[in-house]
Parts: structure tokens; sequence; C-alpha cells
């Protein structure tokens, strides 16, 4: 199935960057490279990526967050 990058004149800047790279085979690819102020290296994955935005999501969604009420262009 092809996923279009653009769906309802939006991108889905989330997908793209986790979910779609995933299931491309890059879920063990570094995504994101983090140098703290003390120059200690953090890797980060796209599968990394995914599960936390997963987890973000959740978290919304458990809290009573939904598409149509998020308060941005569309919501509330």
């Amino acid at each position: 199935m092809r996923y279009e990058l653009i769906q309802n004149n939006q991108y889905n800047i989330g997908h793209i960057c986790t979910t779609q790279q995933c299931a491309a085979g890059r879920g063990n690819k570094v995504a994101m490279r983090w140098f703290s102020p003390r120059l200690e290296r953090s890797d980060y994955t796209f599968l990394d990526l995914e599960r936390s935005t997963n987890r973000f999501a959740n978290l919304l969604q458990g809290l009573g967050m939904t598409k149509d009420n998020w308060g941005g262009e569309n919501g509330t």
C-alpha cells in the first residue's frame, strides 16, 4: 500500500519520519544523533523514535485528546 505524503492538505511528518522509515527496513538505522553539552553522544534509531512517538500518542489519547480536539487549525 502506498502512503500519500499529503493528506487533507497536510503532511504527516511523524508518519514520514518514523513509520515509513521503519516500513522501508531502516528501523535500526540512526535517525538522530544527540550531543550533550559535555559532548556525550546518544543515538536514536527510527524504531526508537517510532516507539517514543507512539507512547506519547497513547498518553495523549489516554488524556482524552483526539484529532478533533487538539486545538490546531480545525480544532476547538
